[in-house]
């Protein structure tokens, strides 16, 4: 791929701002063309997480496409097959330009990088004035033996967190928890005494969505280990 075309790639990628976006090196002579308009086509796979694919002519799309001076080809994939889509890919050996990556540790994935799959980018990062501002350490987190092969997807230091109601707090007695036993007390108190002062036993410590993902929060957020598929969602 030319510098140029990598840097039309990375442009389109980094509008995205994708789960995880990978650049591949291997992809067919379609996906590398133009339109007559002389317009670069840029085919990626990408997880569908709605009920229906999102159509060409999405508003979203167009603003990216004429943003970026490009020609998006998405090939939406359910969500629930898309690891699967995605390993067959791979081992097709023809590929789309940009793949999305849920998981960059997989083994196909890993293996990919290693057999020259996948470009690397992490030497062009510098030449953009957001990219070069990515996190470091996040980049040394995505990459394989050393080497950066796309651009992950920006999250907040904290996405999570609880919703503690303070006129129950303020009808107990009780200060916001600062430790996972405040936490257990707080919990315990909402369950079984009336803070919303009604006189009947109707209320809940804690509500959850399905899942485990909000123990997993209470864990990090006291210093513990998260292991990676642990969400519960």
């Amino acid at each position: 791929m030319s510098r140029r075309k990598m840097t039309r790639v990375l442009a389109v990628v980094s509008t995205l701002a994708l789960a995880g976006s990978l650049l591949a090196a291997c992809a067919g002579t379609k996906e590398g063309g133009k339109e007559a308009s002389g317009i670069p086509t840029i085919s990626i796979l990408v997880p569908q997480f709605t009920t229906e694919p999102i159509k060409p002519d999405n508003a979203v799309v167009k603003k990216i496409e004429a943003y970026t001076k490009s020609k998006l080809e998405l090939t939406w994939v359910p969500s629930v097959a898309y690891d699967d889509k995605l390993s067959i890919t791979i081992s097709s050996g023809s590929m789309p330009k940009v793949l999305t990556v849920i998981n960059n540790k997989a083994s196909y994935i890993v293996n990919g990088a290693r057999s020259g799959q996948f470009w690397e980018v992490g030497p062009y990062l510098k030449d953009y004035p957001n990219l070069s501002k990515l996190n470091k350490d996040v980049l040394n987190n995505i990459s394989i033996d050393g080497k950066v092969y796309g651009l992950y997807r920006y999250r907040p230091l904290t996405r999570d967190g609880f919703v503690i109601r303070k006129d129950w707090l303020n009808n107990l007695g009780l200060q916001p928890p600062k430790s996972v036993d405040d936490i257990y007390n707080v919990l315990k108190a909402f369950t079984t005494q009336d803070p919303d002062q009604n006189g009947k036993n109707d209320t809940f410590g804690l509500s959850l969505e399905a899942g485990l993902g909000a123990f997993n929060d209470i864990l990090v957020y006291n210093g513990g280990l998260q292991r990676v598929g642990d969400r519960g969602r």
